[in-house]
Parts: C-alpha cells; structure tokens; sequence
C-alpha cells in the first residue's frame, strides 16, 4: 500500500473512488468547535440534535456516509447516515483505518469494512460484530424508510438533505432489521435505522445502491476481496500519471492525488438528455457538486501522462454549442456563459511534455473544438479587430476581484494573455494536424501581443474600457497574469512585473501571492479573488514566473504555498495574513488546490534546484 494515504483522515480528506458519488468522512463539527480524533482514535457513538433549521445541526462525532450533491452548493455538507459498529444491540466504540481501496472499523468484538466496487455501489461486511445505519429525519421532510422483500432496505432521503436521494441496501450474507420510531408531534417518523447483523458464521455482508429513476432493478457487485484490490491497483496506476516532485513533497502528492481522483465523476448514463457528457473532475465533493470549465485544463498541469492530460483538457468540448462551452456542468444541469479561457497555457504545457507520437494525438483529439472555441471569443466578445474584452462580471473567473468595480466591456491583460497562449497552442497542433494554418495562427499571437503591449503604461500593465477607451489601474493579481507569457514579453517588463510581484507590501505573503495588493482599497485577507491566496493563480503567476526566467522568486512563493499546504491542506483558497480558519469536515483538500500543489512541487523540484527559497 501506498505510504501517504495507508492512513486517510476523514476529518480532511473524504473516504471514496473514482467516479463514484458515494463518500465516508468523519464528522467532528471542524467549523463550529475544534475536535478532531482522526484515524486510530476511539469514537463513540452519539446521535445528533436536530434543531428548527435543518441546516443548523450539532453534528455527532462519527462516520458518516453520504453522496456528492450535484449542481450546486449546499449550505454546509453533511452526512446522510450514521454509521456505528453494534453488539448485543448497542453501538460499541471503535476506531477506523481508512486507505484508497477500503475503510475499517475496528472494535473489541470484530470488524467492519467499507469499500466501492462499482461508480454506484457501496460494500459493507462485518465479522463478529453487525453496523447500525442511523439517520434522524428532519420535520415534515416527507423523508421514510421500509423493509422491502427479498432483505432490502430502502431510505428515501430526497426531501431537504443536500445530496439526499433514494438509497438500497441489499442484504447478501447475515440478517437485516429496520426500526423507525413514529413521532405523532412530527406525524412522522423521528429516526430510522438499519441494523445488519451476522449470520450463524459471524458474518454479515450488504451492498448499498444510490438510485435515480432510470436505474430502478440495478445491482452488480464484485466479491468484496476483489473490490479492495481493482481499488488499490486503480489508485496506483493514477497516481503513476503524475510528475515526479521530489522526496519532499511525495506525501503530499499522493494525498493530492488521491482527492483528484476521488473527485472525478462520470459521464451521465442517462438514456434522455444525458447532461455531463464526459468524465470531469469536480470542484468539490463536500461543498460544490459540479465542474467548472476554466478548472479542467489546470487540473492537466499537474499531470505528467499526455492522454490523461488530453482527457481533462478537452472533457468540456463535449458541451460545445456553435462555439460557445458551459462554465460549470454537473449531472443536472449545463450552466453557459464565458469563462477564463484557460486551454492555451495547458495544451502549451502538455505539448511540451509530450513525445511525438503523444503531441500527435493530442491535436488530432483537441485542434478541432479548441479552434472553435477560440473563434467564438471573437465573435462573441471583440468590438474591434485583435481586440478582446469581458461583457459582464461574471466572467473572469473570480467574481470578488477588484474588476467589479470596472466598466464593462472591459479589455484586460489576462484576457489578452490567455488568448495570446491560446493562438500559439493552435499554431503547434495545426502544424501536426497538417491543415495548413500554422502560420495565421501565430499571426494571430503576435497580434494580440502587441495589442497587449499597448495596455503597458511604463510601470504596470492596466485596464481598458473597450467603448470608452479610458485606461484602469487596477491592483488585481488578474492583471499581473501576462507574466505566463514568459519571455514572449520584454526583459524590462518581466522585470517590473516580478518586481510587483515579490513585494511584501503588495502581491507576496507570507502562504503565497495575494489575488489582490495588499495596499489596494478592496483587499480583504479571506476573499476569494481579492486577497486570499487562490491556488488556481498561483498556478499560472508561479508557473510564469518559472517561465520568465524568474526563479528565485517563483521558488519562493512556490515554497511559501508549499508549506502552507504541508500544514492546512491542499485548499482551494487559503486567507494571504493570519492563522487559517478551520474547514469544514473533509474539506482541506480540493482539486485545484491539489493540481496546484502537484504542479508547483514539480516546478520547484525541476527548475528551482538551488534557487534562493
């Protein structure tokens, strides 16, 4: 087994499997009171108090089982149902072992083990000892549980649990009990829980269901065996797709990995308008409960496989309508708009790494849809030729930055700066492609680039009304985003931009840089986008700082970041000042903030070696 993740803290770090939306994590009440056993330490059970607001609860300290809630956030992620080790009738005390391929619960009297063998089914087995499935229901929340024939227990959890849904669970070995005390102040049942039990030889095994209304009759489970080892060798053979980062940070990247994986989820099997049309990675399995678009190519980054990279790359381009890609998608809905166009810095990338054979199927795969996506944004978001600007607010990928604040249409530099990699990576597969139109491409990058050049005001590049023409300083770290260009930008102007960039007044804190200078009039340490340290921009500012030649001090905030994510997490997001907030359960590891960590340790290991940290 894998060192780093022999041992999982499900109070950080969710229990799962690829493409599945099944999840175990430990609640502990992380973001209301500190109090976190982890892996190893005695739990008992405690059931939870339910208060007026389904949303308002003091959370028992245990394992708790849930589903990734798609299309959106929930106000605060929880778990489904309790789930207890039992003997002689009463919850006992246990301690738990988590890794990729399996969960177990340890007790005086026996075990339990909990595994995901297909994307849409849960395992348990016990010897010596049974599980109780406990969850309380809500008032008036329509939400019931029955003891179907044939050993089934169905939970209907639709109601007002975040990610709630219809759940079965199929008895294959031992016995199986349902109990659901009747309130009649509620006119309701109050509890139920699902006790399976052994059989005359010590042992119990169940198969559990998360079902939506095509899939109704659906049951396909592995020997249990079986399950843990497709488990653990699938986790080895994706973690063997990342780069090497070093002996430093190979802990971290496993976890990381691990998150990433966990947090892919497939395509819909829906019959009738299937919405996620490809395999894509979610923001979050805990909070946000779909894809966002602009995430998808940074997520490549960290990889060091070309054919993964190709599959993150392009799994929006699925979506594509005359051009146009929906920002965030889930299995419920397509959400469409504009969205940082963020394909050119991560094809650059994967070209690069790729030998030729890898970089050859890569443009047959991606050239296509890419090239006609790159149309769009001209179509659709130029009011004069070579040059681009942003229609409304919610485009640019972080909604808080100071932006907002700007008259739009806007032109801005990471506007320009994306879309100058973006016509450079379409010169490179048109040329292995073989249509011809490598040259109009990089015609198209030397245009934008000194349509960008004239946004330089001699200190600092700025904003740029696209009716008005009225110029816009603005202390953004989205304006700084040209330094991805590397050495296509002057020396003197790199030279500036890392000069901003490494203030300690302004952009570098003490976890990383700031999305907003600390000496601007909207800074706020926690904002996302407007002064928190985003790990999605770190990626790009960091990893162009490697690129411009400027190493020192990209190693620098790359080691800052590191660190901070050696002690907290791998984030999304993590405040720029100050001691960090305590995430909610399971949510210290995200997957942007993994790509992140990935991407920036191998930076640092390849071309900070000696670099001045």
């Amino acid at each position: 087994m894998i060192g780093s993740v022999s041992g999982l803290d499900l109070t950080r770090i969710p229990f799962g499997r690829t493409r599945s939306r099944f999840m175990v994590f430990e609640e502990n009440n992380a973001d209301r009171e500190e109090r976190r056993p982890g892996p190893g330490k005695v739990m008992r059970q405690e059931y939870p108090v339910q208060r007026e607001d389904p949303n308002d609860v003091d959370f028992a300290r245990g394992l708790y089982f849930a589903v990734c809630a798609q299309g959106g956030a929930a106000p605060r992620r929880r778990g489904l149902v309790d789930i207890a080790p039992i003997y002689g009738g009463e919850p006992i005390p246990y301690t738990y072992t988590a890794t990729p391929s399996h969960l177990r619960l340890d007790t005086d009297k026996g075990g339990v083990r909990i595994a995901l063998d297909t994307a849409k089914t849960m395992r348990i087995e016990g010897k010596g000892v049974g599980v109780r499935l406990y969850v309380k229901l809500p008032f008036m929340s329509m939400m019931n549980a029955q003891l179907l024939p044939s050993g089934v227990v169905e939970y209907n959890l639709r109601s007002v649990y975040a990610g709630g849904g219809v759940f079965f669970f199929k008895k294959l070995k031992g016995e199986i009990t349902l109990d659901s005390k009747f309130d009649p102040a509620l006119n309701g049942p109050a509890y139920v829980h699902a006790e399976f039990l052994p059989d005359e030889n010590g042992v119990f095994e169940v198969a559990a269901y998360s079902m939506s209304p095509d899939e109704w009759g659906y049951i396909e489970y592995e020997d249990f065996d079986a399950c843990v080892d497709s488990a653990e060798r699938e986790f080895g053979d994706f973690l063997a797709k990342f780069p090497d980062v070093g002996a430093k940070y190979q802990g971290m990247k496993e976890l990381s990995a691990y998150a990433m994986w966990i947090s892919y989820q497939a395509k819909s099997s829906a019959p009738i308008l299937p919405t996620l049309k490809s395999d894509m990675i979610y923001a979050d399995m805990m909070r946000e409960g779909q894809a966002r678009a602009c995430e998808q190519p940074l997520y490549s980054m960290a990889l060091s496989d070309t054919d993964e990279a190709v599959k993150l790359l392009g799994g929006n381009l699925a979506h594509m309508q005359n051009g146009m890609l929906p920002a965030t998608i889930s299995d419920s809905t397509p959400n469409f708009r504009a969205f940082p166009p963020t394909f050119g810095v991560a094809a650059l990338r994967l070209l690069k790494n790729a030998d030729a054979g890898a970089a050859k199927r890569a443009a047959d795969a991606l050239y296509g849809p890419l090239a006609e996506h790159y149309d769009w944004w001209f179509k659709s978001h130029s009011l004069a030729k070579d040059r681009l600007s942003y229609n409304t607010r919610d485009e640019y990928g972080f909604s808080a930055s100071s932006y907002s604040a700007l008259p739009f249409p806007i032109e801005t530099p990471d506007l320009y700066a994306y879309m100058i990699l973006y016509a450079e990576a379409l010169a490179e597969m048109s040329g292995l492609v073989g249509d011809g139109k490598k040259d109009g491409w990089a015609s198209s990058s030397a245009r934008l680039l000194d349509t960008l050049l004239t946004l330089w005001d001699g200190e600092r590049f700025v904003c740029q009304g696209a009716v008005s023409g009225r110029r816009y300083a603005s202390d953004s770290l989205l304006a700084y985003l040209p330094v991805m260009l590397g050495k296509r930008l002057p020396q003197d102007i790199i030279d500036a931009l890392a000069g901003r960039l490494g203030d300690e007044e302004t952009f570098l804190s003490p976890y990383g840089f700031r999305s907003e200078s600390r000496v601007s009039s909207g800074f706020d340490t926690a904002a996302v986008g407007r002064g928190a340290v985003d790990a999605a921009l770190q990626m790009m500012a960091t990893g162009g700082l490697f690129d411009a030649g400027a190493v020192d001090l990209a190693a620098r905030a790359a080691a800052r970041l590191l660190t901070a994510m050696e002690e907290f997490g791998a984030r999304d997001s993590l405040t720029s000042e100050g001691e960090q907030p305590v995430r909610r359960p399971a949510d210290d590891f995200n997957p942007i903030g993994c790509a992140a960590m990935i991407y920036l340790a191998e930076k640092l290991h390849t071309c900070g070696k000696g670099a001045a940290v």
